[in-house]
């Protein structure tokens, strides 16, 4: 199904601003503004029962023969995928896809994965449209989205490069990412709050150690102070982290 049936590209800018002066000669140069990203709102990835799956497409400046590496994002809130905190990643040149998923609530796992998988699927069926790299892809997902991330990296490894996980809530059984846990999984850089009372700083520890043990490529960064909130756990420090962690695994 084409993405255009569904939604008008829109143009997202981000300007610069430079203090007004009574006099042109004395002003300062003004800086020159970011070019212009482009959003596709509401593509539709796939369709369950009648429901509409849906994920917004950011896309950096087209540039000419440029493919852009793609980051998936998760939301913690299944069925929510706006705003998304990464679409700051577009102006480091990445393409961000906001994806939507169902929740636990409404259909039992593996729902949830099943729809990341299609929504990974989708993206690279239509890498030439929209000018996506396919062999660069990493996921990023905060709370049941980390743990969305955590189960692409360990049991989908293949198609993807790295992933950034947040304070990813620990599941049992077939739900559980240590399950597939082996040596070819994708990179990853954990992220968790040694204040989160909503999940165990333990959780993502164990889930740093496995990939170790397996001979993964891991870090793992305890934010202090920290709680169960993307706001408090996305501090400077790891925002560098995130940035220098694409950066080597998408290149």
């Amino acid at each position: 199904m084409r993405a255009g049936r569904f939604a008008r590209p829109l143009l997202v800018s981000a300007l610069s601003a430079s203090p007004a002066s009574a006099s042109a000669q004395q002003a300062p140069a003004r800086a020159p503004a970011q070019p212009p990203s482009t959003l596709h709102r509401d593509l539709e990835y796939g369709r369950v029962a009648g429901r509409r799956l849906l994920l917004d497409l950011y896309l950096p400046a087209a540039t000419a023969a440029e493919l852009h590496p793609i980051v998936l994002w998760f939301h913690g809130q299944p069925g929510r995928k706006y705003p998304t905190p990464a679409r700051r990643l577009v102006h480091a040149g990445y393409a961000v896809a906001s994806v939507e998923y169902r929740s636990s609530r409404t259909a039992r796992f593996p729902a949830q994965l099943r729809d990341a998988q299609a929504a990974l699927r989708w993206l690279r069926e239509r890498s030439g449209e929209y000018s996506l790299d396919p062999k660069r892809i990493a996921v990023w997902g905060e709370s049941a989205g980390g743990h969305l991330a955590a189960l692409l990296a360990t049991s989908d490894s293949d198609s993807i490069q790295a992933a950034v996980i947040y304070f990813a809530p620990g599941r049992r059984g077939a739900a559980s990412p240590l399950r597939y846990v082996s040596p070819g999984d994708a990179p990853a850089l954990i992220v968790h709050g040694s204040a989160d009372r909503t999940v165990s700083p333990g959780r993502s520890e164990r889930l740093h150690a496995a990939l170790r043990g397996a001979g993964v490529e891991s870090t793992f960064e305890l934010v202090r102070g920290a709680g169960h909130d993307f706001r408090q756990v996305h501090t400077p420090r790891t925002d560098s982290l995130v940035l220098a962690f694409l950066a080597r695994h998408l290149p």
